[in-house]
C-alpha cells in the first residue's frame, strides 16, 4: 500500500506499541526522544492506548504494554500453521520435563519474537512471552536462528545487534558472537548460559524445512542447576527429536 492512504495517527500508534515492545518499561520522554515525536502527540497517543488497555502507566510513570495486546497475539496463534503444528509435542515436552518450552520464530528485518510459550511447573522465564522480541545476542532461540542464517542475511542482522551486558557470561562482542553462532551450528544446538538473566539458561535447536533453513526454533529454559553441562547434549537430542517432528507435520500441510 502506498504510504499516502496510511493515516498518520495510526502509524504512530504503531511506532509507540513497536517501541514498547521492544523496550518495556519506558518513561514518557524516552519514547517521544526515541521516536522523535512532539510532547503533545506522544501524550494524545499513550492516553488513547491505555484507554483501550494496549498500554499502561506503572506506579514508577513507566509504560509498557498491557493485556489489550493478547486477543491480537493470540487470534495470531490460532491460525498460525506453525503453532498448531508444534503445539501438541510442545505440551507434551513441558509436561515430561517441568521446564519453560519456546516455540520463537523471526518476524521481520532484524527480529526474532516468541510465538508460543509453556510456563515450567517450577518456574518459568520471565524475560520471555509471546509476542515479546528475543534478545538477538542472549537468547538460545535467537542464537538458532541467526546461526542457520545464510552468511548475506546473517550480516544485515549482526549490523542490528546491540550488546547490552547482562549477566558476567553475555557475550558483548561482535566477533565473540560470530564464533558463538558458528559453534552453535557446528554442534547442532545453540545455548544461553545464563546470558540474559542470572541463573537461567536455555538450550534451543532448529526447525528445518526441506531445504535444511531453519523456519523457526524450539527451546527449554530452565535454572542453571537443573541440567548438568554434561546433560546438554542429551536434552538438545531430544529436542531435536521433537522438532524432526513439527517439520514432518509442516510439509505434510498439517
Amino acid at each position: 500500500m502506498s504510504p499516502k492512504y496510511c493515516v498518520a495517527a495510526v502509524e504512530k500508534a504503531i511506532h509507540i506499541l513497536n517501541f514498547l515492545a521492544a523496550h518495556p518499561d519506558s518513561t514518557f520522554t524516552d519514547i517521544f526522544t526515541a521516536l522523535g515525536l512532539s510532547k503533545s502527540t506522544t501524550y494524545q497517543t499513550l492516553f488513547t492506548l491505555e484507554a483501550y488497555q494496549y498500554v499502561v502507566r506503572t506506579k514508577e510513570k513507566k509504560y509498557r504494554l498491557d493485556v489489550g495486546i493478547l486477543p491480537l497475539v493470540h487470534g495470531i496463534a490460532q491460525q498460525n500453521n506453525l503453532i498448531e503444528s508444534s503445539r501438541e509435542a510442545l505440551t507434551q515436552l513441558a509436561k515430561e520435563t517441568g521446564l519453560t518450552v519456546h516455540l520463537c520464530s523471526l518476524a521481520d528485518s532484524y527480529r526474532a519474537i516468541c510465538l508460543y510459550k509453556i510456563d515450567g511447573a517450577n518456574f518459568t522465564i520471565r524475560n520471555t512471552a509471546v509476542g515479546r522480541d528475543l534478545t538477538l545476542h542472549t537468547s538460545a532461540s535467537a542464537k538458532v536462528l541467526l546461526a542457520w542464517m545464510d552468511k548475506e542475511q546473517l550480516a544485515h542482522y549482526l549490523e542490528h545487534v546491540t550488546y547490552i551486558k547482562y549477566t558476567d557470561t553475555t557475550i558483548t562482542s561482535p566477533d565473540a558472537f560470530r564464533q558463538e553462532l558458528l559453534e552453535s551450528k557446528r554442534r547442532g544446538y545453540a545455548i544461553d548460559n545464563c546470558e540474559g538473566a542470572q541463573g537461567a539458561m536455555g538450550i534451543g535447536v532448529p526447525i528445518l524445512d526441506r531445504k535444511g533453513n531453519a523456519v523457526a526454533a524450539i527451546s527449554i529454559g530452565a535454572i542453571i542447576t537443573e541440567i548438568p553441562p554434561d546433560q546438554y547434549g542429551l536434552t538438545a537430542e531430544k529436542l531435536r527429536h521433537i522438532a524432526d517432528t513439527i517439520s514432518a507435520r509442516l510439509s505434510a500441510g498439517m
